[in-house]
């Protein structure tokens, strides 16, 4: 879950610190109030665009920062090992800045991180649902992980993927196998064709001297007459 949202110059907003509680959070206020803003900024930390019209008047450049705790998920803190990110006491620190040139970096779990993953990560950790915002459960790929997650199946999955990934290496090792039994049978006609050759054609040691003699005899057969 998103433990604290830290934003700073980012559209209209110079400075906002929000600290989320376990259960039901409401964001509530009249139009115009900025929530939409804050939304804006959830889906920047999460890998959504960024450009220079969001940096505060005035502001070299905006910052928003998010602390998610995922010591409940133990999907997400798969992801993260998958990922080499080192978690503190569960909590996963994600960091984004923009400048007012329009360029943006990220940091993850305090390491600079490509936006991509970035936004990979924030697939996991929050579904934004609105116009126009991708939700998960339209996203076909993730049903499968949707599924599992609901059904405790986590940890059969990461068996099951293990003992997947087991097969195929057998059955490389088991093709590399069968393609030496196949070299070594063409190897072997090979060898056996050629040394039928070898015995049919009857060769006798000298043969190749009096024959290169009978060649040069016959190549002056007319002096020679």
């Amino acid at each position: 879950m998103l433990r604290n949202l830290s934003i700073r110059n980012f559209a209209i907003i110079d400075k906002l610190d929000l600290a989320f509680e376990p259960g039901l959070n409401v964001l509530t206020g009249e139009t115009g109030a900025g929530k939409s803003i804050i939304l804006g900024a959830l889906n920047v930390i999460l890998g959504g665009r960024a450009g220079a019209e969001l940096v505060r008047a005035g502001a070299e450049h905006a910052t928003v920062d998010a602390v998610f705790d995922v010591s409940g998920s133990s999907e997400l803190q798969s992801v993260a090992e998958e990922l080499c990110l080192e978690l503190e006491d569960g909590l996963l620190f994600l960091s984004r800045e923009i400048g007012a040139n329009g360029k943006s970096s990220a940091r993850v779990a305090g390491r600079p991180a490509p936006i991509a993953q970035l936004k990979e990560i924030g697939s996991w950790l929050v579904d934004l649902h609105g116009q126009h915002e991708h939700q998960s459960l339209l996203s076909v790929p993730r049903h499968l992980e949707i599924l599992d997650e609901w059904g405790g199946l986590g940890e059969l999955r990461g068996d099951a993927g293990a003992a997947f990934r087991h097969v195929r290496e057998l059955e490389k090792e088991l093709a590399a196998l069968e393609t030496d039994s196949r070299e070594r049978a063409r190897l072997i006609d090979l060898y056996e064709f050629q040394n039928r050759e070898i015995e049919e054609a009857n060769l006798d040691p000298g043969e190749e001297d009096d024959l290169r003699a009978v060649a040069k005899r016959l190549a002056n057969a007319q002096k020679l007459a």
